[in-house]
């Protein structure tokens, strides 16, 4: 085993920069593997052993490797959404706040009806993406460098995904309670557009909570 030189450093971080990895996980382990493999050769056979490497991880490779830990992600993302949805394996505190929020949207309907739904789960929206934001750093998802890339956690890709999921259908439920009628008396449209709100509004919280619950496990 040798130690690599700062030049041959400097070419495996030119090679991975070049194929764009959008995941960190997949940077590091392509990194790794590279380290590992060159660190066995001599300083004579690191050419032929970086140009195999190239090939094995060819642009078409890392692009199936992404493919493969974004379903991976999404799954692991949609069950965590859906257990932290089973009340009864939550916390007192946890129903609390989950029933807490029910009980405010069930008011909001009754008295303004899914317009006054469509605005408190629009205020949750809005602190839905500020939270996630805190929680999983803003400037990790803003980088406004054409020319520097950076890879990011997949865990963190997918969340953000599901949020503009969420802002998408936010949008379209919107439309919706326009074309609903909003007279005192409830009719079946409204009553529909009033549970897909609340389970929207579910949705969302289900985010935050695996999101809050991965920054402590990580901590």
């Amino acid at each position: 085993m040798r130690t690599l030189s700062p030049q041959e450093i400097a070419r495996i971080d030119q090679r991975l920069a070049s194929l764009k990895i959008q995941y960190l996980e997949i940077h590091h382990e392509i990194r790794d593997h590279y380290f590992t493999e060159l660190e066995k050769k001599s300083a004579e056979e690191f050419d032929s052993t970086f140009q195999q490497l190239n090939e094995t991880f060819a642009w078409s490779v890392v692009k199936k490797m992404e493919k493969e830990l974004r379903r991976a992600t999404n799954r692991q993302i949609g069950q965590l959404q859906f257990d932290s949805l089973k009340f009864w394996n939550l916390s007192f505190k946890e129903n609390l706040v989950y029933a807490a929020w029910i009980g405010f949207l069930m008011l909001a309907f009754v008295n303004f009806g899914v317009t006054g739904l469509m605005f408190t789960t629009a205020i949750l929206a809005a602190a839905v993406i500020l939270g996630i934001w805190s929680i999983l750093g803003v400037k990790n998802f803003f980088n406004l460098s054409i020319t520097r890339h950076k890879p990011l956690k997949s865990f963190d890709v997918g969340v953000f995904s599901r949020m503009g999921f969420s802002f998408g259908l936010l949008s379209w439920i919107h439309f919706g309670t326009k074309l609903s009628s909003e007279d005192a008396n409830f009719n079946t449209s409204q009553i529909i557009l009033g549970i897909i709100i609340t389970l929207f509004s579910l949705y969302l919280f289900s985010l935050v909570k695996i999101t809050f619950d991965r920054k402590l496990k990580s901590e």
